[in-house]
């Protein structure tokens, strides 16, 4: 016992933890490339975000995760964010070509 209150010693385990984190975090990137496959043929497939209400810019469910993509043009789709549902999203969270956005911005004003 370390006598602070909270404090404990540390993992032997924690390399291994490290390389099974890892090893799900490759497992997850596989899933979501799968998910995202087909996107260019059905972009309208997910639904609008509904922190921006524009069309181009889209969700798919992917466990507990969102994953935010935007219709560039009839044949490129960007994946802009993958978050966790419960996660609080401001618009100015959302990655996005910052030319785009002022596009967007003059075109609906």
């Amino acid at each position: 016992m370390t006598g602070k209150r909270g404090a404990r010693p540390l993992d032997p385990n924690l390399c291994r933890d490290d390389r099974d984190i890892k090893l799900k975090l490759m497992a997850l990137s596989e899933v979501l490339v799968k998910k995202t496959i087909g996107l260019d043929q059905l972009p309208r497939k997910g639904r609008m975000v509904p922190e921006l209400c524009e069309d181009v810019v889209r969700e798919l469910g992917l466990y507990s995760y969102r994953i935010l993509y935007e219709i560039k043009s009839n044949d490129l789709i960007e994946v802009l964010a993958v978050i966790h549902k419960r996660q609080h999203v401001e618009v100015e969270d959302i990655p996005r070509d910052q030319q785009n956005n002022q596009d967007t911005h003059q075109t609906t004003s």
